[in-house]
């Protein structure tokens, strides 16, 4: 048996289906690009789907693709390497996770949060993955979009990111703080860099806790119910 200690694999999907011409392919990785982007078309989602699948690849260092002609069905790819797993992984893991999204949901099903986050994936992501544990979602495209939708919703808890155009994450953190009844809202900061100053200027600024960058789902719920438990939201009031 060959030693080593990752290997590249290629996965890969054929279809049967109405096949891709050469000039979508160039643009059907983009963010709400499709094949078909008429107004008639009979075909396609929202676009965020392969967009969704490429940034996962690219984060595991791999690559994607299509190889398709039209009326000749497609071939979707991607290759990533994979380190060797040193121990086998625990036989009740997906239970484990499954448990406590189950507890999630029946401590905080319909609490309202508000994510602040301008990167359409991210924000597919976020609201995907929390109303898959009964939370109620709405967006702000950038903090000045949060701070007025904060003014006039009540919210349970607010997840920030700290890079956004118009008004960062910081920015709107402090200003959040000065809407009347909105002090004690819970604020967290969502991070790929959570670094000594960023975490210094989010004290300053108001922010309760990190929460990095890529989200890992078990960790996001335990601090998520942390935070609406101290605010008082649990399905018991």
């Amino acid at each position: 048996e060959e030693n080593f200690q990752s290997a590249s694999i290629r996965f890969q999907i054929e279809d049967t289906g109405i096949g891709i011409s050469a000039e979508d392919q160039l643009r059907l990785f983009n963010t709400f690009e499709q094949a078909d982007s008429s107004s008639t078309r009979k075909y396609g989602g929202a676009g965020l789907g392969l967009a969704i699948c490429k940034r996962l690849v690219q984060m595991m260092g791999g690559s994607i693709g299509v190889d398709s002609q039209p009326g000749a069905g497609s071939t979707f790819w991607f290759v990533v390497r994979l380190d060797k797993a040193t121990e086998a992984p625990a036989a009740d893991a997906g239970q484990d996770t499954q448990a406590i999204e189950e507890r999630f949901r029946a401590s905080h099903a319909g609490a309202r949060v508000l994510v602040a986050e301008d990167d359409p994936i991210n924000q597919a992501t976020a609201r995907e993955l929390l109303e898959s544990v009964g939370l109620v979602v709405d967006i702000a495209n950038d903090g000045l979009e949060a701070v007025a939708m904060i003014k006039q919703a009540d919210y349970h808890l607010v997840l920030l990111d700290l890079r956004m155009p118009n008004m960062n994450g910081f920015e709107a953190a402090r200003a959040i703080r000065t809407i009347p009844g909105r002090e004690k809202i819970p604020l967290l900061a969502l991070t790929a860099n959570a670094f000594a100053e960023d975490k210094a200027l989010c004290k300053a600024a108001g922010i309760d806790e990190h929460i990095g960058k890529p989200v890992k789902p078990e960790l996001l719920f335990a601090t998520l119910s942390k935070w609406l438990a101290e605010s008082g939201n649990t399905m018991e009031n």
